[in-house]
């Protein structure tokens, strides 16, 4: 249940207890109850409007803490990756990536187990059904195992700069797969923005395009191109994917799926045609990501594990330098790795926390000054090229997104304003269109959006 539902239902019970004064006669502009109801209805508002400052003020910093959390460890890990893989000059070049994220899936499977117990509404009550693992949840590892193996591969070729900015382009493939699936509705303004977000991530990849055929280590860009390239389109199916997950999820916890809800009714459009929302289930069928990936992180590193030993092991003890090199900075690969996973387990549910309290517009702004951050201290910590065309091709695609929340944050407006009529004007038989009601509706509406 959504805020405006909450503040509806407020308004409805002033009305009714404003019309239970009147003897039963019911509200109307033009009867002499008009001014009682009218009252009663400002009433309500003023109550919920004028909450404490020292309410207000708390949450407002907790929601920053949160935001904060997120931001720093989004940023950490970003970097640390880069340190940890990356083959430039300074980074330690370890030789085993999909080794280190499948620790950092098992970190975060752990961790979420812990945050289950100590909050029993996240628990699941039973284990998915066989058929549920090889239909949704073993398709869902496989391809964010394909994620996280090309991404951390091709940290080991490309600068950090170029591969944050062809990953900031995840939104538009998204987009691309939810309209093929039938998730999302297809509208000439999101069709827009993913084209927009496409041009830009081709101007980003064109440089490093031309230095694959120019440059010395041309072989090595060529292949982590192609690697990220993979690793986005990865992701876009495997956002997806999750969605479609999260409905078996859903009937495996409690109430804690109901305010992860209240988090997705912000991605959700209305079909005009219909009438009828077609981006989520219903919030009983809707899961909490922290039992996602309870379920999903340990098939997910197994794989990885799988994948590691098969390629990633054999290489670097050929010879007994190579075990050498190897060992000389085991402490610190083990210290990053395991600080990797806290950090990966703090964006998990710092995405969850945010989602719920600014919504997925904000939490899509907030991620594109993320990336930008990434790529100015990618500049300045490891001395990455940043071209004026990769410039270009960023401003494109920061410019997409941009519009992408635009888009978003007018269908939740149009949403909202949808339920607050039904809720309030439609079921108290009021003119919604009226001048003073019109008026309540836009105040409410702007003064409760968190």
């Amino acid at each position: 249940m959504t805020w405006t539902s909450d503040v509806a239902r407020d308004l409805s019970l002033e009305l009714r207890n404003s019309r239970d004064d009147d003897d039963g006669s019911e509200p109307s502009l033009s009867t002499g109850s008009e001014h009682r109801s009218s009252g009663a209805l400002w009433s309500a508002c003023g109550r919920l409007r004028h909450a404490t400052d020292i309410d207000e003020l708390r949450s407002r910093l907790v929601t920053a803490a949160i935001v904060l959390a997120w931001f720093t460890a989004s940023v950490a890990q970003a970097l640390v990756k880069k340190y940890l893989l990356g083959r430039d000059r300074g980074n330690l070049a370890f030789t085993f990536p999909s080794m280190v994220s499948s620790v950092h899936l098992y970190i975060e499977a752990i961790l979420c187990a812990g945050t289950m117990v100590c909050a029993p509404s996240l628990r699941i009550d039973h284990l998915p059904s066989l058929s549920d693992y090889l239909t949704r949840l073993v398709p869902l590892a496989t391809i964010t195992c394909i994620d996280v193996a090309c991404a951390n591969a091709s940290l080991e070729f490309l600068p950090l700069s170029f591969h944050v900015a062809v990953r900031a382009g995840i939104p538009a493939v998204i987009l691309f797969f939810s309209f093929f699936t039938g998730i999302e509705s297809f509208s000439p303004p999101l069709a827009l923005v993913v084209l927009t977000v496409c041009c830009g991530v081709a101007l980003v990849t064109a440089q490093e395009a031309t230095g694959a055929l120019t440059d010395e280590d041309g072989a090595g860009k060529a292949v982590g191109m192609v690697l990220v390239l993979v690793s986005t389109l990865a992701a876009g199916v495997r956002w997806v994917e999750t969605r479609m997950v999260l409905d078996v999820i859903g009937r495996m916890t409690g109430t804690g799926a109901e305010r992860w809800k209240d988090g997705q009714d912000a991605q959700d459009t209305v079909n005009e045609d219909e009438g009828r929302n077609t981006g989520a289930e219903s919030a009983n069928h809707v899961g909490s990501p922290v039992a996602l990936d309870f379920v999903v992180a340990p098939i997910t590193g197994t794989l990885l594990l799988i994948l590691s030993l098969t390629i990633e092991w054999p290489q670097p003890f050929v010879t007994p330098a190579g075990i050498v090199e190897q060992a000389s900075y085991g402490p610190s690969v083990m210290g990053l790795t395991l600080a990797g996973g806290v950090l990966a387990f703090v964006i998990v549910m710092g995405e969850l926390l945010v989602v719920m309290r600014i919504g997925v517009v904000g939490m899509g702004l907030m991620a594109l000054v993320r990336e930008l951050v990434v790529i100015y201290l990618a500049q300045t910590a490891f001395h990455d090229r940043f071209t004026q065309l990769m410039g270009l091709g960023l401003a494109l695609t920061a410019s997409g997104l941009i519009g992408y929340n635009a888009v978003r944050w007018h269908q939740r407006r149009r949403l909202m304003a949808t339920e607050f009529e039904k809720l309030v004007f439609v079921d108290h038989k009021l003119e919604p269109h009226s001048e003073v009601d019109e008026e309540l509706e836009v105040r409410v509406s702007w003064e409760h959006q968190e």
